[in-house]
């Protein structure tokens, strides 16, 4: 889908800089970012890194044109891959997954620490079905500072999900200034046009605290890249049905492989306060509401002609509110690094259907509702953590990095019945409302520990080993382990890192 974009924006003055923000090289972070992806080193840089990490930072993801994030990762990052299209509501969530994996094997961070995943579940076959992997899309880009991706598996590190690799959003901490920006655009074709309005601003309520804030709202519009519908064309060619050359919107009737149409509004703070030189509380969040509207597959007239003598498309319809919530204190006691935190995500999801039908409730009773509601389902994440970190001086060639850590985690996936046309027999057309035995609320907790050591016994040799076992109250426990090493042959080359995962 060509498309194009115009853009407007508006610095309301110079932004402090970010803690280890990028140098930029024609727009692109230098190899010289500090990283906290993938290693529980300070100070490491990405050019120094065992792993494969790639660094995008706020210029680069301007310049890929894109209004959304998981677009401009999927442009400015070649091993990330964005959904284009989805089929039912799956349109109403598109999903992306690294390095050719299931969106449920990337695991995505703010801030370093778990994003919640949506609780509206892929079901239609593709190469995304079955993900439920956090959504980017509610994450507002003019929030984010950085983007670390490490394009490895990192279970040992993260946990059982991180098995393609790790995505990390860094948001902005500027105290002061701030920026506004309004872009526009849409396809050749004249469709899909888009509207973008975002507002970021720093500011400093006291002494040793800053406070970042971000407002968005996105509108896009639907988008048509469907053919002729072979059904109608077929019974056009035969004679059965010549009068259906004369259906509104003749031939491109079936208009479900296209972008459906949203309503996005976005807003996301980070704060921080240092109370002394030990010690730092920190706090973020995100909340955003999402209003999707995607076609169904055209129903022939012969479906319902007493109610649709033209046949029909239904909408399917998805009224979204995401919000996440995390709180936590670092500081240094005892001569360990210690971050103690919790997050909290809930993804609630709405489905209606419109301009739809229940055929056997109306041949049953002859009537039936256009709209129905047909569920909801509701997924919430809470996940506590404790991380410790120290260095030790054993004669090597830099000090031995000691790390470990504890995890709670909590999650729970709510189903809501349709209503009762909604569910009557076949059900309303296209989207069936939920049955009051598929109704219920489930949920499954997970504890986990992990250690990890980083040495550099000589200068140009670097080892980290980690492991952990979580235990999932589901499914019981499971172990990982895996060892990454770099050698450094020259100044200008290393060897490839060498990791293998076990368990």
């Amino acid at each position: 889908m060509q498309g194009f974009l115009i853009g407007a924006g508006l610095v309301l003055a110079a932004s402090a800089p970010v803690a280890a923000m990028a140098a930029e090289v024609d727009g692109v972070a230098s190899v010289d970012e500090v990283i906290v992806t993938g290693t529980r080193v300070s100070g490491l840089r990405a050019v120094d890194s065992p792993a494969p990490i790639q660094v995008v930072d706020e210029t680069a993801l301007k310049r890929s044109g894109a209004t959304d994030l998981i677009g401009a990762l999927a442009l400015t990052v070649p091993s990330f891959q964005a959904q284009a299209v989805g089929g039912d509501m799956a349109n109403e969530t598109l999903a992306a997954r690294l390095r050719g994996l299931s969106p449920n094997h990337t695991l995505v961070l703010i801030n370093g620490k778990r994003r919640h995943g949506t609780s509206n579940l892929a079901i239609l076959s593709s190469a995304f079905q079955g993900g439920a992997a956090a959504d980017l899309s509610l994450i507002p880009l003019a929030a984010v500072a950085r983007i670390e991706v490490l394009q490895d598996g990192a279970a040992a590190q993260y946990g059982s999900d991180a098995i393609a690799g790790v995505v990390n959003i860094i948001l902005k901490a500027d105290a002061s200034g701030g920026e506004a920006s309004a872009t526009g655009g849409g396809f050749y074709r004249g469709d899909g046009l888009t509207g973008d309005l975002s507002l970021n601003i720093g500011m400093k309520p006291g002494q040793n605290a800053f406070l970042n804030l971000t407002a968005e709202t996105r509108y896009h519009d639907y988008a048509n890249r469907g053919g002729p519908d072979q059904r109608v064309e077929a019974a056009i060619a035969s004679g059965a049905h010549p009068e259906w050359a004369d259906l509104p919107g003749y031939p491109h009737l079936n208009r479900i492989f296209g972008d459906a149409r949203y309503q996005l509004n976005l807003a996301s703070f980070n704060a921080g306060y240092d109370p002394d030189e030990a010690t730092s509380f920190y706090a973020f969040g995100t909340v955003g509401t999402k209003y999707g509207v995607g076609w169904a597959n055209f129903r022939l007239p012969t479906k319902l002609p007493a109610l649709y003598p033209q046949g029909f498309s239904p909408l399917d319809i998805l009224n979204e509110t995401d919000f996440a919530l995390t709180g936590g204190v670092r500081g240094q006691r005892l001569g360990w690094d210690i971050d103690l935190s919790s997050t909290y995500g809930e993804d609630d999801g709405r489905v209606r259907v419109k301009r739809s039908a229940n055929v056997d409730l109306y041949n049953d009773t002859g009537a039936t509702p256009t709209e129905f509601h047909a569920g909801e389902f509701i997924s919430t994440q809470w996940t506590s953590t404790l991380d410790l970190k120290r260095e030790i001086a054993a004669g090597m060639a830099e000090p031995v990095t000691l790390a470990w850590g504890v995890e709670y985690r909590r999650e729970t996936y709510e189903l809501g019945a349709g209503d009762a046309a909604s569910r009557y027999k076949a059900g309303s057309q296209s989207y069936p409302g939920f049955a009051l035995t598929d109704a219920g609320a489930y949920a499954r907790h997970n504890e986990a520990v992990y250690a990890d050591v980083a040495v550099r016994p000589v200068q140009p040799l670097s080892l980290d080993l980690a492991g952990r076992y979580e235990n999932f109250s589901d499914f019981g426990g499971t172990a990982v382990g895996k060892l990454t090493a770099r050698y450094d042959l020259t100044p200008a080359f290393a060897d490839g890192n060498a990791d293998g995962v076990i368990g």
